[in-house]
């Protein structure tokens, strides 16, 4: 509702907040909806919609830059909180590849294939280019499940693997999928 007093100035945001949480089901629902479907809603704005649309990516920024650039992730738990800072709130599925140098620190974070809503390719040529191109010692190789099924698929298993192999005879760690 607060929100959206400021895309809908001199007016009563209340009922178009509470139409939009029963039509998209959450506040999360709200956030993930089409902005075509969000404008629909009675009273809604196409500035007020774009505004809604801006939260997902401003709170993205936001979290990422409270990570410096020379951070050192000392854990699987300060890995974990990264990559997923980093898939906050996408929609569809992509292949990243962190690279670290001896002591852990961040040397780079790419997203380096985009997929659909449940799948992603992966070139296996391209990882190794990255990691030669940053001369990492150590990388944690990531994808999402915009799903909601994080459970490894065998295919997924296939890949980190045959990629951990290749990694292994560069002398590179791959830390974790």
């Amino acid at each position: 509702e607060m929100l959206l007093f400021y895309g809908i100035p001199q007016k009563d945001t209340a009922p178009i907040a509470h139409e939009l949480i029963k039509t998209f089901g959450s506040f999360s629902g709200v956030l993930e909806a089409d902005i075509d479907a969000i404008v629909k809603i009675k009273g809604m704005t196409r500035n007020a919609a774009s505004l809604i649309k801006l939260m997902k990516p401003v709170c993205r920024e936001y979290v990422l830059s409270k990570y410096d650039s020379n951070e050192t992730l000392k854990s699987y738990d300060d890995i974990g909180d990264y990559i997923l800072t980093r898939y906050f709130g996408v929609t569809r599925e992509n292949f990243s590849l962190l690279c670290l140098n001896r002591l852990g620190k961040i040397i780079s974070f790419e997203v380096l294939m985009r997929g659909s809503i449940d799948s992603v390719g992966v070139s296996t040529r391209t990882v190794v280019e990255q990691v030669i191109k940053h001369d990492a010692v150590a990388v944690v190789i990531a994808h999402n499940h915009p799903g909601g099924i994080a459970v490894p698929s065998v295919q997924d298993i296939k890949v980190t693997k045959e990629l951990a192999n290749i990694l292994s005879s560069l002398s590179v760690n791959l830390i974790d999928h």
